[in-house]
Parts: structure tokens; sequence; C-alpha cells
């Protein structure tokens, strides 16, 4: 009898771990997609890596809703880290969008609505907003506005999550307020370590204050800008109390949960194809 009881124990403790392990593996291989902006078409000087157009984002999530995928938000990922056993659907996938462009708010929001497909927009805090510089009239691509990402954020389709505040720009000066910087979150060049870490900390900071303050929601996750990151950063964004950050490489293996790879998708390059190939 005592016998018998330790193996219905011990296969009972086998299916314990091995659905964990399942859980884990199928985190490893959701597909996790990276867009900028989506446009009805290709304009001039548009870059086609960087710019979908609204047709083939259409195609994509087509393509997803058809072959039976199910988009998760990133509560629902962290949760799935934080619990190995969670069950997840079958086919799970999420949709991320770096920058925060207005064409996300006005093209790709409406055709995920459209597919009740959900995403997560991550935004460069300095630019919300703006269609010019801060300090001078040059134009850059129009950002979307707070009114506009509280809208989409209380949707329940779209999740806002930071892209620093001012440091998604090169080695030299800020794109936002010209401030001495490094390549993305890159320490400057004869930076002490507790400058750097100070100087990410603060801009980072700033980023999750105004983006609650303006959301009215926490804001939790990030992506790094460029995908530059380092150990400092990830201490940062714990401190912070960050719980998820993505990075841009999709040929390696999730190495944490402040570690996340992604795929990137151009106009060149369809869902269709990158799933098909796995």
């Amino acid at each position: 009898m005592k016998n018998k009881f330790s193996k219905i124990l011990l296969i009972l403790m086998l299916i314990f771990l091995l659905s964990g392990c399942t859980n884990m593996s199928k985190l490893e291989e959701m597909p996790i997609f990276l867009y900028h902006s989506v446009k009805p078409e290709l304009e001039e000087g548009d870059n086609p890596s960087m710019v979908v157009t609204m047709e083939n984002f259409e195609k994509d999530l087509k393509y997803l809703r058809d072959n039976g995928y199910t988009s998760i938000d990133l509560q629902t990922l962290i949760a799935a880290y934080e619990n190995p056993r969670m069950k997840l659907p079958k086919k799970p996938f999420v949709i991320t969008f770096d920058d925060g462009y207005l064409n996300n708010y006005e093209y790709a929001y409406p055709l995920l609505k459209e597919y009740t497909t959900k995403a997560s927009i991550f935004t460069i805090v300095w630019s919300v907003g703006r269609d010019k510089f801060i300090l001078n009239e040059k134009p850059i691509t129009p950002h979307f506005t707070w009114e506009q990402g509280k809208e989409m954020l209380e949707s329940g389709v779209i999740e806002l999550g930071s892209h620093t505040f001012d440091m998604h720009s090169p080695a030299g000066i800020s794109y936002g307020y010209e401030n001495p910087c490094g390549f993305g979150l890159e320490p400057m060049e004869g930076e002490s370590q507790e400058d750097y870490y100070e100087r990410i900390y603060n801009d980072i900071e700033s980023s999750k204050i105004l983006m609650e303050e303006n959301l009215g929601e926490k804001v939790e996750t990030f992506a790094y800008p460029y995908g530059i990151y380092n150990d400092t950063v990830i201490q940062v964004l714990k401190d912070l109390g960050f719980k998820l950050a993505f990075i841009t490489e999709s040929s390696e293996k999730n190495k944490s949960i402040f570690e996340i790879k992604r795929i990137s998708i151009s106009n060149g390059i369809r869902v269709s194809d990158v799933l098909k190939k796995n």
C-alpha cells in the first residue's frame, strides 16, 4: 500500500513538473511581433523596414485569426512567467509597437479593434502629441496625444509602456531636450557607474511618472531603444517597479522576463512567412 501511494505521488509530481515545463516551452516559442508605423500606403522617403501598409497589417491580423492564434496582453504574459503552470491559449501571440506614432492610433488601432486583437505600444514620452522637435521647428513623424493614448488604453485593446523619456537618440545629444547622451541607453564615454545609473534612472522614472499621471494607469512594461540594454539598465527597471522588458533580437532565446525577444515585421515580411518557417 505504501509503495502504491509513493508511485501515485511520484506520478502527480511528474505531471506537476511537466505542466510547468510545457508552459515555459510555450512561452519560449510564443511569437512576439514588433511593428513601428502603419500607413495607408508607403510614401516617398518611408523606410519599408519601419512602415507597414494597412493592407499588409490587415493580412497579418487576418492570418492570425483564421489560423487559430489568440492575442494575449502583457499582464497575461507577466502572469505566465511568474506562474509557469498557468494555462495559456493553444496558439498565443503578442503584438507590440515601438515609438508611439500617431499612425498607430489612426490606422493600426481601428484594425486591431476590428480583429479583436490586443497590442502594446511603447512610447517615447517627450514626443507625445508632437509633430516638431521641442527646441526647434523641424518636423518629426507625428506622435499620438495623451488623450488618444488614454482612449486606446480604455478600449481594452491597447496597453501602453515606456520607451524612455528622452533616450531614444544616437550618441551625443538627445533628440528631445538636447541633453548629453550615449547611444540609446548606453553609458557615455568617461561616465562613472554612479552617474550612469542616476542618469538612466531619472529618465525612465520621468517617463513612468508622466505616463501614469496622464493615463491614470500603472506603467510596468518597457522596450529598450534600439534593443540596447545591460545589467545596470535591468537593475534600474527592477528598482522602478517594472515587471517586463523587450529586446529586439529574434534569434536568441529569452534570457529573462527583462530580455524577451521580438520578431521585427516590415512591409516585405508577413507574419504568415515567419510562422510557416517555424
